[in-house]
């Protein structure tokens, strides 16, 4: 859920734990556009830690602004923090599409907070997964040429951001003109491809127009045409320019700087089970006997599911996984509890590239009269109404903590979150809690 500032935590919750220990840190206070943790959430990126710290209220009810945090080696100055936030901020603003921006810097010994003029949204289910890392140099330049167009408040300027991306591989003009003439065809967005259809009808060369009457005319300041700053036709002009040049951005990072973009992440949805192809060969899984066959021989490590952004599910910590069946090129797997009696079965659907539970039928919760099987039995009801509330699945193996695969958040068909099942959540908790008193004799 959204937080409103009356929900915010306070400086002292926040600034607390890791991030008030003594260190050499560098901090930079964000301006951010996507939804941010509401909590302070460990980011690892390219090797290091950051820390994405929520805004939080001051003694005097000001709101501070959120932050990434980064502690350095001892060695490390300033500027290597600096560097590095930067980088993790664009490459979460492509992933997001949304923009970010740094408007103050701190660090030193301690963390400080910084009092801001506006507070980001935070969100339980704020999260950056698939962020792109050990990119070539002139990728990341063009991932921080997209964030700087996505942040700027200046339409002029975001345009100049974004054509500047195309320079970074192509130094040649005719170069730069002849790819965009060859990539228009590409354009998926609504209004960019009704600015280019407009732009067809008056302009025989896409390419050259977008070049010299965007490009050159917002850089250069002693040729014609040029873009005057005091004439409001030119800023109204590259507004409709605007959908165009931000989708040829798009387009310049994906095709010729390899970088995927959100789009065919999602499209394509192979997080859902990367982690899991190392125990199923692609040979396997691409045919049903094969498939079939493999069910004695393949061997998980323990599981554990969860659902990002909310407290963890003990039945569903530590999971003995076993490969029961296969059809249709998906496998079946049953997933136990090691402490409780409770059993998911998980469906790695190969055919079609999908994590998928069924929390209906494919659930079994025993009751032995124990304390312990009356809270399972409520951790699972708890479990079914937060994954029905459109919260990301992960499995993650037990105990190296590596996510094996990810099912991204969905709106359920055919099912209606019914609000009785919190009251069967709370009936459960409270006859574990009966029980407990029962089997310690109070």
């Amino acid at each position: 859920m959204l937080s409103l500032k009356s929900e915010l935590k306070t400086v002292a919750e926040v600034y607390s734990g890791a991030i008030a220990e003594v260190g050499n840190w560098c901090c930079g206070y964000v301006k951010a556009e996507f939804l941010w943790p509401d909590r302070v959430y460990i980011q690892s990126y390219e090797g290091r830690d950051f820390f994405l710290v929520p805004p939080c209220i001051a003694a005097d009810g000001g709101v501070m602004y959120p932050a990434v945090a980064l502690r350095l080696a001892e060695a490390d100055d300033h500027s290597v923090g600096a560097k590095a936030i930067n980088g993790l901020l664009s490459t979460m603003t492509w992933s997001k599409d949304k923009s970010a921006s740094v408007v103050a810097w701190g660090g030193g010994s301690r963390l400080h907070p910084c009092v801001g003029n506006e507070s980001a949204d935070v969100n339980d289910r704020a999260y950056f997964p698939d962020l792109p890392e050990n990119l070539p140099e002139k990728a990341k330049l063009a991932l921080a040429l997209y964030r700087e167009g996505k942040s700027m408040d200046h339409v002029v300027y975001a345009c100049l951001s974004f054509l500047k991306i195309l320079n970074v591989q192509f130094s040649n003009p005719h170069a730069q003109m002849e790819w965009i003439n060859s990539s228009v065809a590409g354009i998926r967005g609504h209004e960019a491809r009704r600015r280019l259809e407009e732009l067809t009808q008056t302009e025989p060369d896409v390419g050259q127009y977008l070049f010299v009457s965007s490009r050159c005319a917002i850089a250069h300041a002693f040729a014609s045409p040029l873009v005057n700053p005091d004439d409001p036709s030119d800023e109204r002009r590259l507004r409709h320019d605007y959908p165009l040049i931000k989708e040829l951005a798009v387009l310049a990072i994906e095709q010729v700087f390899r970088v995927r973009s959100p789009s065919t992440v999602y499209a394509e949805h192979f997080y859902e089970l990367a982690g899991f192809k190392e125990w199923f060969p692609s040979d396997v899984r691409e045919n049903a006997t094969l498939l079939a066959e493999s069910c004695g021989s393949i061997r998980f490590p323990r599981l554990r599911f969860e659902l990002v952004g909310r407290d963890g599910y003990a039945p569903l910590d530590e999971l003995e996984a076993t490969f029961l069946e296969s059809a249709d090129g998906c496998a079946l797997v049953e997933c136990r509890s090691v402490r409780y009696p409770v059993s998911i079965k998980l469906y790695l659907n190969f055919a079609e590239e999908r994590l998928q539970l069924d929390l209906l039928n494919g659930v079994w919760c025993g009751d032995d009269g124990t304390a312990d099987a009356a809270q399972a039995a409520s951790d699972i009801l708890r479990f079914r109404w937060d994954y029905y509330r459109q919260y990301i699945f992960q499995v993650r193996s037990v105990p190296d903590d590596i996510v094996l695969g990810r099912a991204s958040a969905f709106i359920p068909e055919n099912h209606w979150l019914d609000p009785n099942e919190l009251n069967e959540v709370r009936r459960f908790e409270d006859l574990a809690q009966m029980r407990r008193a029962t089997e310690h004799g109070f």
